[in-house]
C-alpha cells in the first residue's frame, strides 16, 4: 500500500519509482496540491476548467480512492454541515440592530460574531461545491 506520500500514477505513465497504479487526474491534481511545498509553483494544472471545478485542491486529494458511498457520506454531512451554519450566520443577522443591518455602522464584537459565522458558511459552501463535484451529482439528504 502506497503512502500519502507516495507518488500516484496517471493511466500508464509512470510518475516517480513506485509501482503502476491508475487514477484519476484530479486525483494526482489532489495529490500535488498536498504534497508539493509553495516553493514549487506551477505544479497544478493551467486548464482553467479543472481549476474552477475543483475550488479545494486539498479535499479532491484526501477523497481520491474514496468508494462512492463513503464520498456520498461526506458530502451528505457537509451539505448538513452548511445548512447549521446558514442557520447560525442568518440568526446573527438578525440579531443585529438596524444600523449594522442597514450597513450604516459596522463593526463591533456582535458585528464580529455574525462576519465570523458568515465567514464559516461561505467555508462550508466551498467545501460541499468541492465534495459536489468530486461526487459527480448532489446527493440525495434530508433536511435535518
Amino acid at each position: 500500500m502506497e503512502s500519502d506520500d507516495a507518488a500516484p500514477q496517471v493511466g500508464r505513465v509512470r510518475l516517480g519509482h513506485l509501482e503502476d497504479t491508475v487514477v484519476t487526474a484530479a486525483c494526482f491534481v489532489g495529490w500535488i496540491a498536498r504534497v508539493s511545498p509553495p516553493w514549487m509553483p506551477g505544479l497544478l494544472p493551467d486548464d482553467a476548467t479543472l481549476k474552477e471545478k475543483f475550488e479545494l485542491w486539498p479535499i479532491v486529494g484526501l477523497t481520491c480512492g474514496l468508494p462512492p458511498t463513503d464520498l456520498e457520506t461526506l458530502t451528505i454531512d457537509a451539505i448538513r454541515t452548511h445548512r447549521r451554519l446558514v442557520d447560525k450566520a442568518d440568526q446573527l443577522f438578525q440579531a443585529l440592530p438596524e444600523e449594522y443591518k442597514s450597513g450604516n455602522v459596522i463593526g463591533g464584537a456582535q458585528h464580529l460574531c455574525y462576519i465570523e459565522a458568515s465567514i464559516e458558511m461561505h467555508a462550508q459552501m466551498s467545501i460541499v461545491n468541492t465534495l459536489i463535484n468530486v461526487l459527480g451529482y448532489i446527493p440525495k439528504s434530508s433536511v435535518n
